[in-house]
């Protein structure tokens, strides 16, 4: 009796299953077997939809619609087609559970106008196909920007007529997967040697997947990186670089901002990107230029006694205010990354924060508009469970809760500049993203997520109730043909992180050795961090965890000669961030802080395969003695690529 009910009930789909979430909607009896696309009748510019909506921003009302599903139709009117066409992908994602609806008045309308995933399709290339799959699903979740990372040091991504050798040579590499090619010397090939691997998109690659956008009502951006990010444009045509003194070819990402040429390059390859793609923004990159090449390079030294500069980054504001000044000549906007801040900027550009709510808090009150991905809630390239469950990731532990957790509307954030906050977006760099499957797995359900914050009003949000309805549409894109990670499986946090431990040295004095201190960007809670009872979970961007670049050595003050039968610590390791475990912990006891006595030590050799991705290891020894003090020290591994120590808590038992 009880599973007949079940499969009554479950064959019944209403408005409770949709991602997004919709703004509001009203059960009412009835239900509505649609089995015939004469039953649904669209109303395009309804008056009374318009109306009714009066108060919502124009951009808004345009994507909003109306939905009343009754006993024998589905009656859909909106202002535009795009409405219409959220409007049938709401449709879409109930009919693949059942074509049983149940009977009920949607009415619905995005948050922010802007609701974007990025995928780089550089470091690993990702072809035409793919894309177009994913603008599919895209459209299913209601996201309309599709911003493609194009060109980066491990590959140029699209065709250029005006410069060819970009396809026939910085597209192609030696190494199938960029961790190969980084292994192998980042090393460039031929387009039709033997040993090539890469690829790129065609021009007719890039105006189908801009018309099949565009039936999805979706926006493309393309990102050209300018000015760093750029080794592969350097290795193609060397004139682009910088030189040194002696006149020899500085061959690193950055090109050289003194040179002409660069100037001319970038705007015909602008020209011919502009031409396929119809995107009022322009994405130029803009962050991370090293600028070291410009130091010593007598063009730019010259370039800037010649304008009156005394700083190598005004150079990177004068070629990104050229940039600018030319897309806007073109009738386009520029949109970069937060650093293209540096230097000023022109008030049309389009800023995108990724370096957390500082960097958003400077241009919006500007006046910028501004699209808001932090790392911290919005990288996809980040472990979504426990590491040691996950494929190698890059970047600190994101599960899915914390990403729906994100709320770009920052409080500190001017009421009157909330209309500059164009959106958010999911950011998918694909470092260690070998395949389409590992892609889809990181990007499924995370950007479930990202499309309800950027579609759902915050106070209609909740996590339980998202994440129930996410385990169902997992199941709706796996009959698609996604590859999604398991969240029914997920394992979660570390269990340490949820249970405070209490032990001698909680709430004990630490004292940091001379030359020992930890590094200002990861103090944990400072002073007391590492005996205030709390452990750090899988991310070591949680603010529980202290960095250091130093030999950690530090004293512990029990206050009171004790019995301690056990000293010990945990490090987190993560060989392609430069996080390492120690290579020795050495523990020493005292009753009166002058006379140390050795209670024990451990080492650990690093093997070239250990710490690839997020590994944990408790450093300690029994000690049983009876001390006042203890003293632990942690030696860092002196190898290249161990720069630092990741520490939590010193447990004394």
């Amino acid at each position: 009796m009880l599973s007949s009910i079940l499969s009554i009930i479950l064959s019944v789909v209403g408005p409770q299953v949709l991602v997004p979430k919709p703004v509001q909607y009203v059960i009412s009896e009835g239900q509505c077997v649609l089995d015939s696309d004469s039953q649904v009748k669209v109303t395009v510019e309804d008056g009374k939809l318009s109306k009714e909506l009066r108060n919502l921003p124009k951009w808004s009302r345009e994507a909003a619609y109306k939905m009343v599903i009754t006993p024998d139709r589905v009656e859909i009117r909106a202002m535009t087609e795009t409405g219409a066409f959220y409007a049938r992908e709401s449709l879409v994602q109930m009919t693949a559970i059942s074509d049983t609806l149940q009977c009920c008045t949607i009415t619905d309308w995005p948050r922010f106008s802007h609701r974007g995933l990025m995928i780089d399709i550089s470091r690993n290339f990702r072809d035409k196909d793919f894309i177009l799959k994913q603008l599919e699903a895209m459209a299913m979740l209601k996201m309309n920007s599709l911003h493609l990372h194009l060109t980066d040091d491990a590959g140029w991504r699209i065709q250029i007529d005006s410069y060819p050798e970009l396809c026939k040579r910085a597209a192609w590499r030696i190494g199938e997967t960029y961790v190969d090619w980084c292994d192998n010397g980042c090393r460039y090939s031929e387009e039709y040697s033997p040993d090539a691997c890469g690829g790129y998109l065609t021009k007719e690659d890039c105006r189908e997947i801009v018309e099949r956008a565009a039936q999805l009502h979706i926006n493309v951006i393309p990102e050209i990186e300018i000015p760093s990010h750029s080794r592969e444009v350097v290795y193609a045509y060397p004139q682009f670089a910088c030189e040194t003194p002696s006149g020899e070819k500085v061959m690193n990402r950055d090109v050289c901002p003194a040179n002409p040429e660069v100037y001319d390059f970038f705007e015909t390859v602008l020209d011919e990107v502009m031409e396929i793609f119809p995107s009022k923004i322009i994405h130029i990159g803009g962050d991370e230029a090293s600028r070291q090449g410009w130091k010593s390079c007598p063009h730019c030294r010259q370039f800037m006694e010649d304008m009156g500069y005394t700083d190598v980054a005004q150079l990177q504001s004068h070629m990104t205010a050229r940039m600018e000044e030319y897309l806007r000549s073109k009738g386009r906007t520029l949109l970069g990354w937060d650093e293209i801040l540096e230097g000023g900027l022109a008030s049309d550009a389009v800023v995108m924060c990724w370096r957390g709510a500082e960097s958003c808090l400077e241009p919006i009150m500007a006046g910028h508009d501004i699209i808001v991905s932090p790392s911290t809630r919005c990288y996809f390239d980040y472990p979504q469970d426990a590491p040691f469950r996950e494929p190698v990731a890059f970047g600190s532990y994101l599960p899915l809760e914390v990403v729906y957790s994100y709320n770009p509307q920052d409080p500190s954030i001017d009421e009157n500049a909330l209309p500059h906050l164009l959106g958010v977006q999911g950011n998918m760099w694909t470092e260690y993203i070998p395949t389409e499957e590992h892609a889809e797995y990181m990007l499924y359900p995370r950007a479930f997520a990202i499309a309800e914050i950027g579609w759902t009003p915050e106070e209609e949000r909740n996590y339980q109730d998202f994440h129930d309805r996410a385990l169902g549409l997992i199941e709706t894109f796996h009959a698609k043909g996604y590859n999604t990670f398991n969240l029914g499986a997920e394992y979660g946090d570390r269990y340490e992180a949820e249970h405070p431990l209490a032990h001698l040295a909680v709430g004990k004095n630490v004292s940091y050795a001379e030359g020992c201190s930890y590094d200002s960007s990861y103090p944990a809670s400072g002073d007391v961090a590492l005996t205030d009872g709390l452990f750090g979970s899988w991310a070591f961007k949680d603010g529980r965890w202290q960095k250091f670049y130093c030999d950690l050595d530090v004293t512990i003050d029990l206050e009171k000669v004790t019995s301690v039968h056990y000293v010990g610590a945990t490090f987190m390791a993560q060989r392609i961030l430069g996080i390492a475990f120690p290579a020795k912990v050495e523990i020493y006891s005292s009753i009166d802080g002058a006379r140390l006595e050795k209670c024990g030590e451990s080492t650990y050799r690093m093997t070239d395969k250990a710490q690839s991705t997020g590994d944990f290891m408790d450093f300690g020894c029994p000690v049983n003695a009876e001390a006042r003090y203890i003293r632990y020290v942690a030696r860092r591994d002196k190898t290249p690529g161990h720069a630092a120590l990741f520490v939590d808590e010193i447990v004394v038992n």
